[in-house]
């Protein structure tokens, strides 16, 4: 028998408690599982005992008396303030040294639960989106353990697993095929013709699916446990998380009066209201959701975004613009005086909410981004793009752009030309790697995580993918 870590965290103990339980997954895997919080805790304490799963908040309390010191982590494979500052909400207001000892216990917490569990490899659920999630990718790697995490391929609709928890495509990946080319040249058709979105999956028009049952507490329920977890994790609850949780439970009336007031207020904050006030020459940069997984993971640099767009500015040519444009769903959330400051920095052009993000990329010379999916659709148009973080399609684009090239790399993209047979390339080597499967939390979307077709499509990719890690 061999064993494999599963680490999970929000509502995937659901999904990893029918992977645990299926009659089709193949038996000769052992289980150990390692989980952030105390939510979903019973769920999987059902089916293992107290060496095979791992909850780190409980531990952390238990470890806090023990003291702590950078010096256990002289071996760790990564950097752990860069993990930190991954989180999202979490920690975000506490004193350094808290944040430091959060990091460097969970470090140690984790690093003995795998040691001991001797794991063949370290799966995934979804893509990281915490300091957990770095922190047990550098001890993998420090082990010398594979980890195996799906990254979703966005318009494709697909996923791949990847021995990295950013989105790097795994090696050795093939675009021989001439299905795949076929595949490739159908997908660029339709997506051009506007058929495809950032969110699809592949079973988006799917019929008949089985979904497995799973069950979220009552509110009250959901309260108590709320208060039963405060009163035996207080060193990792944080009463940010707490009243976001009461607001979206108990008023969420008041959440939504909230947010349609800050949406009146953030759709007046432009100074570009129509496509004919454009500057003539202009880069393109869509300002990308915050707080997200997807910049904080791989460029937590650049969480701050005035960093990126003052980063541009100061070396695009003098005779362009910095066009900048809201993400439509952050107008909600994020605080307008963001925005407000972007009117007060030269050579910037606030655009309108409602302009086509399409048009704005049409009629860019560059789209630049952190890892937005706005920087994958420019060079699926042949408009030249740039991303500042790891993500599954930088190689395409010539690979992460370093602050301290990004003049040369602005100047060599202004005017240049992507052949089609380079995209398509592109997409028949992602064809080649990528399955009809989907590794996010339950309760998205349709809910798709939640079915007997994706728990079986997504335990057989990465069968697959653990097989060719080790052949």
């Amino acid at each position: 028998m061999s064993r494999i870590v599963i680490y999970g965290f929000g509502m995937t103990p659901y999904f990893i408690d029918h992977l645990m339980k299926s009659e089709k997954i193949d038996k000769s895997y052992d289980f150990s599982v390692i989980i952030r919080s105390s939510h979903h805790l019973n769920i999987l304490q059902q089916n293992l005992g107290g060496n095979e799963l791992l909850c780190i908040d409980r531990e952390f309390e238990m470890q806090r008396d023990k003291g702590h010191s950078l010096d256990e982590l002289t071996n760790f494979c990564g950097n752990i303030y860069s993990a930190i500052e991954s989180q999202k909400v979490n920690m975000k207001h506490r004193k350094s040294e808290y944040q430091t000892e959060k990091a460097i216990l969970t470090y140690r917490i984790v690093k003995k639960f795998i040691v001991d569990s001797e794991p063949e490899i370290i799966l995934f659920i979804q893509p990281p989106e915490d300091m957990e999630s770095c922190i047990i990718a550098g001890i993998a790697r420090e082990l010398e353990i594979p980890i195996a995490v799906p990254h979703h391929t966005r318009h494709l609709g697909l996923s791949f697993f990847t021995n990295n928890e950013l989105e790097v495509l795994p090696e050795g990946s093939s675009n021989s095929s001439v299905s795949n080319s076929d595949l490739a040249r159908n997908f660029l058709c339709n997506f051009r013709e506007g058929l495809t979105s950032p969110s699809s999956i592949a079973w988006d028009h799917a019929v008949g699916l089985n979904y497995l049952d799973y069950r979220n507490s009552p509110r009250l329920r959901r309260l108590v446990q709320g208060i039963e977890r405060f009163c035996h994790e207080r060193g990792s609850v944080e009463w940010n998380t707490i009243l976001i949780g009461l607001r979206n439970n108990w008023m969420p009336w008041y959440r939504d009066i909230v947010r349609s007031i800050r949406i009146s207020r953030n759709k007046q904050i432009y100074n570009c209201k129509t496509v004919e006030d454009l500057p003539d020459k202009f880069i393109f940069y869509p300002i990308q959701y915050t707080p997200e997984s997807s910049i904080n993971i791989p460029s937590p640099y650049f969480i701050d975004q005035l960093r990126v767009i003052d980063a541009i500015r100061m070396v695009m040519p003098s005779d362009f613009h910095l066009v900048v444009k809201e993400h439509p769903v952050c107008i909600s959330v994020r605080h307008g005086s963001f925005m407000k400051s972007l009117l007060h920095k030269a050579g910037v052009v606030v655009a309108n909410i409602d302009l086509s993000t399409n048009y704005l990329i049409e009629h860019s010379e560059l789209v630049i981004s952190v890892t937005g999916t706005a920087a994958f659709e420019a060079f699926l148009n042949r408009k030249p793009s740039i991303v500042m973080g790891q993500t599954f399609f930088a190689d395409a684009i010539g690979g992460v752009c370093d602050l301290g090239e990004l003049e040369a790399r602005i100047k060599s993209c202004i005017g240049s030309e992507i052949n089609d047979e380079d995209i398509i390339n592109f997409l028949s080597r992602l064809f080649s790697i990528s399955e009809p499967f989907l590794g996010r939390t339950p309760g998205e979307r349709s809910d798709f995580m939640m079915t007997e077709e994706n728990l079986l499509a997504f335990w057989n990719a990465f069968i697959k993918f653990k097989k060719s890690i080790n052949d």
